[in-house]
């Protein structure tokens, strides 16, 4: 198990022949609870999944993939995806290219705390109405 402050970094080699890339990743948890991961994919795929908390990511590269709210997105450079706590989704390359990304899953607690401080309120509920916002200036 691992304890938080504790950075775990990955490198493997693609197993598909026809497509040969190396895919990475780098995950760290802080002491706060959030969790930080990097990564770069060609042919890794996630199956459908949830979280118990937000994430925020910028693509950084490519075209990140994904099926969330009952449609399909599409994470681009100068696009930040915002998905809320339950939120079920998948993910993959949206091309023959890889994709670089980097994600942040906030604890719910913790971004409540952000909200209060910014609005000087408890907020009742913190949804975001679409999972990908465009906007360079704020990716």
């Amino acid at each position: 198990m691992l304890q938080r402050g504790t950075s775990v970094t990955a490198s493997y080699s693609s197993p598909n022949t026809a497509r040969r890339s190396s895919e990475w990743s780098r995950w760290q948890i802080n002491s706060d609870g959030v969790e930080l991961l990097e990564a770069e994919f060609l042919t890794h795929v996630y199956e459908r999944h949830i979280h118990e908390t937000y994430a925020l990511a910028v693509t950084l590269k490519g075209v990140q993939r994904f099926w969330c709210r009952g449609a399909t997105h599409d994470g681009t450079p100068g696009s930040v995806i915002f998905l809320n706590p339950g939120d079920a989704h998948d993910g993959e390359s949206g091309t023959d290219s890889s994709y670089a990304y980097r994600m942040m899953y906030l604890p719910v607690g913790l971004m409540r705390s952000f909200i209060e401080d910014a609005t000087e309120h408890s907020p009742a509920d913190i949804t975001v109405a679409t999972p990908v916002i465009k906007d360079p200036l704020l990716a």
